[in-house]
C-alpha cells in the first residue's frame, strides 16, 4: 500500500523560511496521522527532502510515492505556482485522479490545498486549479483569511493552528477511506510531463497574444469581462453562483432575477446595434491590447464586476487602465442590488470600485466610466449608448486625423482686402 498522501511544497518555502514551518508542518501532520491510523515504525505521507533539479529523472523515492499516494496535499504560495517541478507533480497526480474518476459515479475528491500564504497573495491561481475548492468552512477563520504560515510563527496562534491539524487529519483520513485510489503502474518521464502550473490555460476569449482581428473601424467591438474565477470570490463572498468556474463570460451579474452570463447580454446588444463583436481575455497588459485596437479603430468595453475588484489583482490590472486615456474605450459598472452580499457590503463595494477606477469615478465622464448599472435593462441601455457615442468618437477623430495629415485642417482661408 502506498503512502496516505504525498505532501507537494515549494522548495523555496522550505529553505528560505527561517521558522522552519513546512518542516514542521509535515512532521505535527505525520505525527498525528501516524497516532491515528496506529502506523509504527513508518511514515504516514512523503515528504521530499532532497532537491531535485529539472532534467533529473524522478528520484527513486519520490516517483514511487508519486506513483502511489492516495492524496496530494498542496501548500499553496507563490513560490509553488511558480514551480515548474510542482506543476509537473500536480500533472501526474491529477492525471491519476482523471483516471480514477473515469470509473466512480462521483469526482473523487483526492485533492487537499493549503493556503501557505494569505489568499490575496495567491490571486489569479494557475487555471488548472480553478475547480478545486481551496476554502473550506470548518478550518479556523484566522486561517482562511491568513494562510498557514501566519498561524505557525505566532505564539498566540498555537490553538487555532492545533485545531486547523485536527480538521486536515479528519478530512484526509475520511479522503484515503472512502477514495481507493489505484497506483500507477509506470511513471512517464519526468522530461516528458508538463507543468500543469505553466501549460497555456485554454482561452473563453480571444487570444490577447494574437494581433487584432482582420475586422477594423468603429463598427467592431472588443468585450473583456473583468469578473473572477468562482474559485477566487469564495473566500470574500458567501454566495457565489453567479460566478463560473473560468471567470469572465460566464459571470451572471444579475442572477438569480436574470440567468444570462453577461457574454449573452453583451452580445444581444451588440447585434442590436449592428456591431461585430468578440469577446477578449482578460490580460495583464490590457492598455497594449487597447492600443493596438485603437489604432484598427475597434472599440473596446470593460464590463466590471463590484465583487471582483475588491481582489487585488483584479484591482491593480484596472487601475493601470485607469491611469491612461483611451478614446476608444469606456468601462461599465454592474451593480446586482438584489444580490443579499452586495446589499451588505454596499459601501465597501462602492470604495473598491473608488479605488480601481480613481481617475474615472472622479471624472464622471459617461463617454468613458459607467457606474451603477443595477438591472438587465439598464445595462442594455447603457452598453448600446455608450457604443454608439464611441462610434461616433472614433469617426470624428479620425477625420480629424486625417485632415491633420493631409494638411487640410492648416489651409488659411483668404479673407479680402478692401480696396
Amino acid at each position: 500500500m502506498g503512502d496516505c498522501y504525498f505532501l507537494s511544497y515549494a522548495r523555496i518555502d522550505l529553505d528560505e523560511d527561517p521558522n522552519g514551518c513546512v518542516r514542521r508542518f509535515y512532521d505535527d501532520l505525520d505525527q498525528q496521522v501516524r497516532r491515528r491510523l496506529v502506523l509504527k515504525g513508518q511514515c504516514g505521507g512523503f515528504f521530499d527532502s532532497q532537491s531535485t533539479q529539472l532534467g533529473e529523472r524522478w528520484p527513486d523515492a519520490l516517483g514511487n510515492a508519486l506513483r502511489t499516494s492516495r492524496a496530494l496535499i498542496s501548500l499553496y504560495s507563490r513560490g509553488y505556482f511558480s514551480s515548474e517541478y510542482c506543476g509537473k507533480e500536480w500533472a501526474v497526480f491529477h492525471s491519476r485522479a482523471q483516471s480514477f474518476e473515469a470509473s466512480q459515479k462521483k469526482t473523487p475528491l483526492l485533492f487537499l490545498p493549503i493556503l501557505f500564504d494569505p489568499p490575496e497573495d495567491l490571486v489569479p491561481l494557475p487555471a488548472a486549479l480553478a475547480k478545486i475548492q481551496y476554502v473550506q468552512d470548518d478550518y479556523p477563520k484566522e486561517y482562511r483569511e491568513n494562510g498557514l504560515r501566519y498561524i505557525m510563527v505566532r505564539e498566540s496562534k498555537k490553538e487555532i493552528y492545533q485545531n486547523f491539524l485536527d480538521v486536515l487529519v479528519g478530512r484526509l483520513l475520511r479522503v484515503i477511506d472512502t477514495w481507493k485510489l489505484p497506483e500507477l503502474a509506470e511513471l512517464p518521464d519526468l522530461m516528458e510531463v508538463p507543468s500543469a502550473f505553466h501549460a497555456p490555460p485554454p482561452q473563453q476569449g480571444k487570444d490577447p497574444n494574437a494581433p487584432c482581428a482582420e475586422g477594423s473601424g468603429p463598427n467592431c467591438v472588443d468585450f473583456v469581462y473583468v469578473a473572477a474565477r468562482r474559485s477566487e470570490v469564495q473566500r470574500i463572498k458567501t454566495r457565489i453562483e453567479a460566478y463560473g468556474e473560468d471567470g469572465g463570460m460566464d459571470w451572471k451579474p444579475y442572477w438569480p432575477e436574470l440567468p444570462d452570463e453577461i457574454a449573452l447580454l453583451a452580445q444581444e446588444v451588440a447585434t442590436k446595434e449592428r456591431f461585430i463583436y468578440q469577446p477578449v481575455s482578460l490580460i495583464s497588459d490590457l492598455p497594449m491590447w487597447i492600443r493596438e485596437a485603437q489604432k484598427k479603430k475597434r472599440i473596446v468595453v470593460l464590463l466590471a464586476d463590484t465583487w471582483t475588484l475588491r481582489l487585488p489583482l483584479y484591482r491593480e490590472m484596472m487601475r493601470k487602465y485607469d491611469d491612461l486615456e483611451f478614446w476608444n474605450s469606456c468601462v461599465l459598472i454592474a451593480w446586482n442590488q438584489k444580490d443579499e452580499d452586495t446589499a451588505m457590503h454596499h459601501d465597501t463595494l462602492r470604495e473598491a470600485v473608488r479605488v480601481a477606477f480613481i481617475n474615472k469615478s472622479r471624472s464622471r465622464d459617461e463617454r468613458r466610466f459607467i457606474d451603477g448599472i443595477d438591472s438587465p435593462d439598464s445595462l442594455r441601455k447603457y452598453l448600446g449608448v455608450a457604443l454608439q457615442k464611441i462610434k461616433l468618437e472614433i469617426i470624428e477623430i479620425s477625420e480629424d486625423l486625417r485632415r491633420i495629415e493631409t494638411g487640410e485642417v492648416f489651409h488659411k482661408p483668404e479673407i479680402p482686402v478692401p480696396a
